[in-house]
């Protein structure tokens, strides 16, 4: 059994962050798409619901992989399996929070 590399991860909070924080790994790619770790740390004021909603778009249409309302100072952690080329757009509270492209190259 191999280790399993991940991010590294969110520094410990006191209080949830002001804005969701995002971070995008490139796990494996092949010739029939990628493997992406997303992990999300939550963020807002105490006592709110953010909605949080990661959609792919690729050649084959658009998807939405993740839509759900988080607490601030929730962590969402996502592998997701895309074809390439893909755009993975991340939103938080309706707003546009991270957007990137998986190529066969990597990501941009």
């Amino acid at each position: 059994m191999g280790a399993r590399e991940v991010l590294m991860p969110f520094p410990a909070h006191v209080q949830p962050p002001r804005e969701t924080a995002v971070r995008v790994k490139l796990l494996r790619l092949s010739d029939r798409g990628a493997e992406v770790q997303v992990a999300m740390l939550v963020g807002g004021q105490e006592g709110e619901q953010v909605r949080i909603r990661v959609m792919v778009v690729g050649a084959d249409g658009r998807r939405t992989v993740h839509d759900a309302d988080r607490k601030p100072g929730d962590r969402v952690d996502l592998t997701l399996t895309v074809p390439t080329p893909s755009v993975v757009m991340v939103f938080a509270g309706g707003r546009t929070i991270r957007q990137f492209t998986v190529t066969e190259e990597g990501l941009r």
